[in-house]
């Protein structure tokens, strides 16, 4: 029996973007939607990730990465980000530590700015001016929020990321 496809069959190209998103080299721009997850991770030797709400959850021989886990309106769309650079991280709150005008990261832009590749890319992360959130995004927000179950992140058996070569999430 052949196997075969269709001549007209069309595959569609695709833009490289997913729901799930990393910091990247260049300019990283995205709005929080809401408050971040917070926990830790770590990778087994079968490069399975494991992410637990407290440290001590976690047993004593991994090494154990702290994270971030929170949906963003990032190049026009609702997507989901995990941060586990800790620069980043004191970055950010320093920025709503600073000033009481930037202590709702629901009121503006962060831009993260990725300079050099792999282990060695550093990152400077800086607000944008407070502005609203177009309506476009609440649309979206509003019409993808029912599937954001935070708790999800935690659960054994959900990958919401993968490692790759540059020690990076996703």
């Amino acid at each position: 029996m052949a196997i075969t496809l269709d001549a007209t069959l069309d595959i569609p190209g695709g833009d490289g973007k997913g729901k799930f998103v990393k910091l990247d080299k260049g300019d990283n721009i995205f709005r929080f939607l809401d408050a971040p997850v917070i926990g830790y991770l770590w990778w087994d030797d079968n490069k399975v990730c494991t992410r637990v709400k407290t440290a001590a959850e976690a047993p004593d021989n991994v090494d154990l990465n702290y994270f971030w886990h929170f949906p963003v309106w990032m190049d026009d769309e609702v997507r989901y980000m995990e941060i586990k650079q800790k620069s980043v991280l004191k970055q950010i709150k320093s920025i709503t530590e600073s000033d009481p005008g930037y202590k709702d990261l629901g009121e503006y832009d962060i831009k993260v700015t990725g300079d050099g590749d792999g282990k060695d890319r550093r990152y400077t992360t800086v607000p944008l001016p407070i502005k609203p959130l177009s309506d476009e995004a609440v649309q979206a927000w509003e019409a993808d929020k029912e599937f954001w179950e935070p708790e999800k992140v935690f659960e054994t058996g959900i990958e919401v990321t993968s490692e790759n070569d540059d020690g990076l999430p996703f």
